[in-house]
């Protein structure tokens, strides 16, 4: 082979390969967006089972420095150690949770779930039905909302008429 035919061929064997790296980057940039959805869905389903613990440290680790938890018919509480006080005075109140994830879907930074939490308290046990949103950044809860009616989580007997 010639210098000519030999420096054609090397010429498009490169372009082949930037060809094809460039044609592999959607692929490889969209594996690993799917890998950060379900580690930030992983996390929020470890986070759900640790409240079975009752362990206040374990569960504000879970949070950024400044995460904020906002249980919506409640005010919202910001920052990790303010998170970790309320959990311990929360572990006083409650006996026993247990969470039930009965959907899960995540997009982008947002996890989203469905679930009953289960709670006991000296006064008895409660089912919750919560639709829980939680903002991820770098593998911690940055925002967490929860929806439920407030009364059904305290006890009373039903939610409220419509």
């Amino acid at each position: 082979m010639g210098v000519i035919a030999g420096s054609l061929m090397l010429g498009l064997g490169v372009l082949t390969v930037a060809h094809n790296a460039k044609a592999e980057a959607p692929v490889a940039q969209a594996r690993r967006t799917n890998m950060a959805h379900a580690d930030n869905e992983r996390i929020v389903t470890d986070f759900c089972n640790a409240w079975s613990r009752l362990d206040a440290d374990e569960l504000a680790d879970y949070f950024t420095p400044d995460g904020i938890w906002h249980n919506m018919p409640l005010e919202p509480i910001q920052g990790r150690e303010v998170l970790r006080e309320r959990l311990k005075i929360t572990r006083q109140r409650i006996k026993q949770i247990r969470i039930e994830i009965l959907h899960q879907v995540s997009s982008g930074n947002v996890v989203m779930n469905e679930r009953i939490d289960y709670i006991v308290r000296e006064s008895g046990e409660v089912a919750v039905p919560v639709m829980g949103i939680f903002e991820m950044e770098n593998g911690k809860i940055k925002a967490w909302r929860e929806y439920f009616y407030l009364n059904v989580a305290q006890g009373k007997p039903s939610a409220p008429s419509r």
